[in-house]
């Protein structure tokens, strides 16, 4: 009956009349008064009809253009002036020179009338055209796909499936113009490839780059795989590991495998075997079984600077091979042979049965997208860099500072380690966000490669309740290598401010940050992983966030291991050590030490209870017995320690 209705639905949905044609026109804001009524000045042929929707864009240095998430409506026209209103009050301040996109319902100068009264000027821009209409004409908005956009998206999902791909592409267009990113990026893929498209380079960028504005993981893949490889034109390494960077921010597995390959390498990046490593572990808890099988030879070879585990090799080749990966299977069919022959010759035939995998599997994103099909450019080496002329030659303005600025003072984060000042840091409720704004846009103008500033400004705009804008600032200021923007990263994943919550994300990022230094990070990593009702509960993590903590000074990471000590939970259960760790997070001021020691103390174990009183005696503030009952002399010296 499924496969029967199918065919139905998909005519029913071919049969839907598309999205209107709109024409996208743009002009710039020149005059802003009261409500946000802007006046627009329109370059000369075009127009636009009243209740038009206008799109306002700021362009800002180290984000580009911008749009303020308001819609504006066109209220009247007079001649190439144009008055319009936003729907809702607005969530940006518009300014003079700000860019207008207007999606235009009158058909513009030049494209109507009889074709065969173009003159020749026009028909030899013909082709140019033929282009603009294959480019993306829609502006961008913090809003949901509809209904629809889904349903049409599926059915091309449905076509692509059987290789009806000229069938697919009107429908991904329409659900695209519908905010539908997902349709997009494919979109940009089919025009990669010639699916069902004519093949073209420059719209299937434009496609992908569209995406990835919208946070889609597979369009920043594509853009990584596209630079990389030189689709369409010259490699570009730096940008391409840029956007796998930003794939694998965003989730995308076989974004994070690639980066594994980079570091390995050292291509657009350091060689490193720790990141390395750390990456294709972080694809393969994600799935990806070409890393599944990476980190199994690893972990059954001891590579890589990783200690030889049989176990941890078996769980990772048995996941790779559940995922179809041949080579997982041989191997693991040699490390079954003599503990389990039977199974070892179940993975053996399964190997000989199963498809080979591409040579280049990382490269493709399916079967018929593979970005290794690109000569010459597809094998990943840097272009060959020009002498560097005298640095006197080049010399510019500098693009980063380390002198205090304004944003640094109204905006810099008090566990910011980027401040310039350690005396500096504003608490959030005491940013004053509207001088803040103007101050951190500057600095960034100014110094865009000072990456504190970028994590400054995060913070003002989440002030100002603009999270999206808030979370787009902070992610480069963490690809910068700002730990401060790596945890603002991950509290908005967290909180879901700004971006879909993704707690395993948000755990990622705090991580990240923890490794480059955040205290906070850390405290946060280990909050996540403690809870034993958390799909992420690992006690053993925990246990190294807390610990890592309290090195860093601070109290209550050293009191919460104190506390994962006295239980056994993830490290070893050690009563005087966990007694020596309440106490020294105690007299360091921690609440939560107060909390075990002189409030809940019945949940410490009578062994970490007695060490307590043992080490209250040796500092001379308690002459009671060791019995490991905190009576009212126990409770004085412990309150001695506290004021201490």
């Amino acid at each position: 009956m499924i496969e029967m209705l199918r065919p139905l639905i998909l005519m029913t949905l071919l049969s839907l009349p598309m999205s209107a044609q709109a024409e996208m026109i743009e002009g710039k804001v020149a005059l802003v008064a009261e409500r946000g009524r802007v006046e627009i000045t329109l370059p000369a042929g075009v127009s636009a009809n009243p209740d038009d929707p206008v799109t306002l864009l700021a362009d800002i240095p180290g984000l580009g253009l911008t749009a303020i998430s308001t819609l504006w409506r066109v209220e009247r026209i007079e001649g190439q002036r144009l008055i319009a209103v936003p729907e809702a009050p607005p969530t940006g301040t518009p300014q003079p020179g700000y860019v207008a996109r207007i999606d235009s319902s009158v058909t513009q100068a030049g494209q109507a009338g009889d074709r065969g009264e173009q003159s020749d000027a026009a028909a030899a821009q013909s082709g140019a055209e033929d282009l603009a209409m294959h480019l993306p004409d829609i502006p961008l908005r913090q809003i949901d796909p509809s209904p629809a956009a889904e349903n049409l998206y599926l059915a091309a999902q449905n076509l692509m499936s059987e290789g009806e791909f000229a069938q697919a592409a009107p429908l991904l267009r329409d659900a695209a113009r519908q905010y539908h990113g997902h349709a997009m990026t494919e979109l940009g893929a089919l025009y990669a490839f010639g699916m069902g498209v004519p093949q073209l380079h420059e719209v299937a960028l434009a496609w992908q780059e569209l995406a990835a504005q919208y946070g889609e993981p597979d369009a920043y893949l594509r853009l990584g795989l596209m630079h990389l490889t030189g689709q369409g034109g010259a490699a570009d390494i730096p940008m391409g590991t840029e956007m796998l960077h930003k794939a694998a921010a965003y989730g995308s597995a076989q974004g994070m495998y690639l980066l594994a390959l980079l570091y390995e390498d050292g291509t657009g990046v350091p060689a490193s075997e720790h990141e390395m490593v750390s990456w294709l572990r972080e694809a393969a808890d994600y799935g990806y079984g070409p890393a599944q099988s990476v980190v199994g030879q690893i972990y059954l070879d001891g590579d890589a600077g990783v200690s030889a585990d049989r176990a941890r090799a078996r769980d990772y080749l048995t996941r790779a091979a559940e995922n179809g990966q041949v080579a997982a299977m041989d191997t693991l069919a040699g490390l079954l042979e003599s503990s389990n022959p039977e199974q070892a010759r179940y993975w053996r035939d399964a190997a000989h049965a199963a498809p080979a995998n591409h040579e280049n599997e990382a490269l493709c994103v399916r079967d018929w997208e593979c970005y290794d099909a690109v000569e010459p450019a597809a094998q990943l080496q840097q272009p060959a860099q020009p002498v560097a002329p005298a640095a006197e030659a080049i010399a510019g303005p500098a693009r980063q500072t380390d002198e205090v600025q304004d944003c640094d003072r109204l905006a810099a984060h008090p566990f910011d380690a980027d401040r310039p000042d350690p005396a500096l840091g504003v608490d959030y409720a005491a940013i004053d966000a509207a001088r803040a704004l103007v101050a951190c846009e500057a600095a960034i103008a100014r110094w865009p490669d000072s990456r504190r500033f970028h994590a400054n400004l995060a913070s003002v705009l989440h002030k100002l309740d603009r999270p999206a804008e808030a979370f787009d600032s902070a992610m480069i200021a963490a690809e910068m290598g700002s730990a401060q923007g790596m945890a603002f990263v991950a509290t908005m994943y967290k909180s879901g401010s700004g971006v879909q919550p993704d707690p395993a994300r948000a755990l990622y990022w705090f991580e990240r940050s923890a490794d480059a230094g955040n205290v906070a990070a850390m405290m946060f990593a280990a909050s996540m992983t403690i809870n034993p009702d958390s799909q992420l509960y690992d006690p053993v993590r925990a246990a190294g966030f807390y610990r890592a903590a309290s090195e860093a000074g601070h109290a209550d990471g050293t009191a919460n291991l104190g506390v994962l000590v006295n239980n056994g939970q993830g490290v070893r259960y050690d009563p005087a050590r966990a007694a020596t760790l309440l106490l020294d997070a105690l007299e360091r001021g921690s609440q939560k030490a107060y909390q075990e020691l002189m409030v809940e103390y019945s949940g410490l174990s009578p062994d970490t209870r007695k060490y307590v009183q043992r080490l209250l005696q040796t500092r001379g503030l308690y002459s009671g017995g060791i019995d490991g009952v905190f009576g009212p002399a126990t409770v004085r010296a412990l309150r001695a320690v506290h004021r201490d």
